[in-house]
């Protein structure tokens, strides 16, 4: 009698990725993780951004979707997650921060993961130890492209050190993948590697919603016939918020929400007034970026502006312009290469100068008098500018790197 011989069962592979920003806001890791548990990889999301005092986002965590914190492990480091000494992990921005980082290599080794996914260079530097520890797969998925264009005298001693660290990373990264065209030809170009696989950041479109999501108008008490202009995200430089006060000051009856990490209201809030804006500009907290879409739906217009201050803002293809397809707005875009690509691709508003006053009161004007024309247009848009569309050349990443689950 002969014995049957079964080839040993292969393990499901481990993903593990890893960002240095806020979870809860980081809408292309959570959508990733959504994509790589559902196809039956396991997967751990490691969250190693800093936490704020006090802390702004600690009610958001909890409002995570079940049905994504069953399938995948969530791991917020600042929370003392796998014993994590919490002091040395804030010590991060002072001394003991080589000793912290090692600390976060260590954590991140013990997870045995097949693949590792960095978002930043931080990212990528906290993760080379793990990786050349156990040979396991890098994935750099390149968010934002700075690195041929920093000065590292102007830099700061940490950002200095981790674009310091780049070139010996980069002979262990397996895959590149990037949000855009613009940017994975200018990747291919200075790594003289093949041009990575482009994922666009957009949202998801057809997924249960935590209960209770909050409306925007709702809160402001704004009656359906006063234009409500939107604009999603943090207020950092670079967004031509200026500009944009400016310009709602000069166009009566419309009012503007931020959402976000609005770290500038106070300023802000002054030049709307300067502006002749005051009480039509309102600023609200961050909602988790599973929620984004849905609060902002009774808006108007989503403004996505940002400035070309550096090449990489030049070719950027920003969140906002997604938010606000899944949202099915009007978009009030920057008249920027890949920006206006999608408005003019999807007829979805109109773009504008971020530097001219004149030229983004001109484009509010067109896009509200054909507001019900470009939502519309929104809609159709969102069946090929959604998540899902993306998560066939996501899984083809993975299954190059490590098979199929």
């Amino acid at each position: 009698m002969q014995t049957e011989v079964t080839s040993p069962r292969r393990a499901t592979p481990h993903i593990c990725l890893v960002t240095d920003f806020a979870v809860v806001l980081d809408g292309r890791v959570l959508n990733q993780a959504y994509t790589l548990s559902r196809a039956g990889y396991r997967v751990s999301v490691v969250d190693q951004s800093l936490p704020q005092t006090p802390e702004p986002l600690a009610t958001l965590y909890g409002r995570l979707p079940t049905w994504l914190t069953r399938s995948c492990r969530f791991i917020r480091i600042a929370t003392g997650d796998e014993g994590f000494p919490i002091r040395l992990f804030s010590a991060l921005q002072k001394p003991a921060r080589p000793l912290a980082r090692y600390l976060v290599s260590r954590c991140l080794l013990r997870l045995h993961a097949d693949v590792y996914q960095a978002r930043s260079l931080e990212t990528l530097r906290t993760l080379l130890p793990a990786v050349r520890w156990t040979r396991a797969k890098l994935l750099y998925d390149v968010r934002d492209f700075d690195t041929p264009f920093m000065l590292p005298a102007q830099l700061p001693g940490s950002h200095r050190r981790a674009l310091e660290a780049e070139p010996r990373a980069m002979p262990y990264v397996s895959a590149l993948t990037t949000v855009n065209a613009s940017l994975a030809e200018a990747i291919a170009r200075h790594y003289h590697v093949a041009t990575p696989d482009v994922i666009f950041n957009c949202k998801l479109v057809g997924v249960k919603l935590p209960p209770q999501v909050a409306d925007l108008r709702t809160e402001l008490s704004l009656p359906p016939a006063t234009p409500l202009l939107v604009f999603t995200g943090t207020t950092s430089a670079g967004r031509s918020l200026p500009v944009i006060l400016a310009a709602i000051g000069r166009v009566p009856g419309v009012h503007l929400a931020f959402v976000g990490l609005a770290d500038r209201s106070g300023e802000l809030a002054r030049l709307a007034e300067d502006a002749g804006a005051r009480g039509r500009v309102s600023f609200h907290p961050p909602v988790s970026a599973y929620e984004v879409p849905a609060y902002i739906r009774s808006a108007d217009a989503d403004i996505a502006c940002i400035e070309p201050v550096n090449p990489n803002h030049a070719s950027a293809l920003p969140n906002k312009v997604f938010e606000a397809v899944a949202a099915h707005l009007p978009l009030i875009a920057s008249d920027l290469p890949e920006m206006r690509r999608v408005v003019e691709t999807y007829q979805l508003g109109a773009v504008f100068n971020p530097s001219d006053v004149d030229d983004l009161v001109r484009a509010i004007g067109a896009v509200l008098s054909q507001r019900d024309l470009f939502r519309r247009h929104a809609v159709t848009a969102c069946s090929e500018l959604s998540w899902e569309s993306q998560e066939p050349k996501l899984l083809a990443v993975y299954r190059r790197l490590v098979g199929a689950p």
